[in-house]
């Protein structure tokens, strides 16, 4: 009987949550509906912020020839699978859901500022699309970049939420 419970309450959150415009960002293989303007808004969003941000970082990936929003698309559409570990995808998925789907955008960044030295060093070795599509990420603790993301939020949300509901 407990089961069951569980099981009626997360589909009642399944078929609410897939009536939002922005399930499509979070979930994206609910909506075959514009998935890709969908995701074109979130890399542009990172690309944007990431060469504000972190402008080593992005000189790094246009000296190497690779997008930040190559990595970030395959990191983003199997929710970090292998490469975070299970606590951290957890994390990564609640935040979205309750923080709001522009935090993958944030996410991205502040996984980008963790590895910040093993990028550099990366395309110094080029070597660095090894780094970030075959290596785990490791030492990511959600917790310790907190306050990195809420400051990404406030700086960026009211443009990266605009276009991600303008495009939903």
């Amino acid at each position: 009987y407990c089961h069951q419970n569980a099981v009626d309450a997360t589909l009642q959150f399944i078929n609410k949550f897939s009536s939002l415009s922005c399930s499509a960002y979070a979930w994206k293989y609910h909506s075959n509906r514009r998935k890709d303007l969908l995701c074109c808004v979130s890399m542009h969003h990172i690309e944007l912020i990431l060469q504000t941000e972190l402008p080593l970082v992005h000189s790094a990936f246009r000296i190497s020839g690779y997008c930040p929003s190559q990595v970030c698309q395959d990191w983003i559409n199997q929710c970090f699978w292998n490469y975070l570990d299970w606590p951290e995808i957890c994390l990564y998925i609640v935040l979205n859901v309750v923080m709001g789907v522009d935090y993958q955008v944030y996410y991205c960044i502040a996984v980008f500022a963790h590895l910040k030295e093993k990028i550099l060093k990366a395309c110094q070795e080029q070597n660095l699309l090894v780094l970030l599509k075959e290596e785990m990420i490791c030492e990511f603790n959600t917790a310790s970049w907190m306050g990195y993301l809420k400051s990404l939020e406030e700086k960026y949300r009211h443009i990266v939420i605009k276009d991600m509901r303008e495009w939903a």
